[in-house]
């Protein structure tokens, strides 16, 4: 009696060891898929900082192409998330803060107009480049500032925290701290210069001629310093299945002149 209730429970647990073996092999099949997609089976998550059109922006609720969220980048994320058969879902946050939240796993990509920078580069991997772009002052009409050279001293300098005007004022032009003022968003950056709170503020320049262009004030270019960028979409280290996946989508975008018809459209 006691031998066979030994075997019956050898073989009990043989049983439950089996069906637990097989739920494991279950969960990380189910890993892999999640990996593979760039967060759950369902959702794809975007993170952007929308206050930077023509590439991201807000509008009315359920007026934008996704919720209220419309623009270039909107428009490019949707096409990765139809290919990978998600519904997407996008996260506005502060712009310096989209690469750590690719790196936590809080987004699956971050497409926000980021230029690739080695710095960068060393946290997430960038997808192919879709928009070329560089830096532009805005000012006042009438305004003396004629080159980059004539923000250098004096005046008060607006720029986007984290973008690559940041660095360009602050390291290679050397404008002293106490001239800058950061902010979170380029629209808020223009409206102080319309306003007459700052001289100038650089920003990308599809934005900034946007900007310019709607509350009356004038675009400062100077090639010799502000020189061209390459945007890209953020994206998780060594996700090799994600990374083909956008870079598939964008190539097909190019291909067939989407991405030029998104460009004329928002702007």
């Amino acid at each position: 009696m006691k031998k066979g209730f030994l075997k019956l429970m050898a073989l009990s647990v043989a049983a439950v060891l089996s069906m637990g073996m097989l739920a494991g092999c279950g969960e990380e099949q189910g890993t892999t898929d999640e990996q593979a997609g760039g967060g759950t089976k369902d959702v794809l998550v975007m993170g952007t900082n929308a206050a930077f059109p023509p590439f991201e922006f807000v509008v009315g609720e359920g007026q934008g192409l996704v919720g209220e969220f419309d623009g270039i980048d909107v428009a490019i994320a949707k096409k990765i998330a139809d290919k990978m058969g998600k519904e997407l879902q996008i996260e506005d946050m502060k712009f310096e803060g989209l690469v750590a939240a690719v790196n936590t796993g809080k987004i699956d990509m971050a497409v926000a107009g980021m230029t690739v920078t080695p710095d960068r580069q060393e946290s997430v991997d960038f997808s192919d480049t879709y928009f070329t772009a560089s830096q532009v002052m805005v000012v006042q009409p009438g305004s003396d500032i004629k080159s980059a050279e004539d923000i250098k001293e004096g005046k008060k300098v607006g720029v986007i925290m984290g973008y690559t005007g940041d660095g360009i004022v602050t390291d290679d032009l050397g404008v002293a701290e106490g001239n800058i003022t950061r902010l979170n968003r380029g629209i808020d950056a223009v409206q102080d210069v319309k306003n007459g709170k700052l001289d100038v503020v650089v920003i990308d320049s599809a934005t900034g001629k946007a900007l310019a262009e709607e509350n009356g004030l004038e675009v400062v270019e100077d090639p010799t310093v502000f020189e061209t960028e390459e945007y890209a979409i953020a994206l998780p280290k060594g996700n090799e299945e994600m990374l083909n996946t956008v870079n598939e989508v964008l190539a097909e975008m190019k291909a067939n002149g989407e991405i030029e018809e998104l460009a004329k459209k928002y702007n």
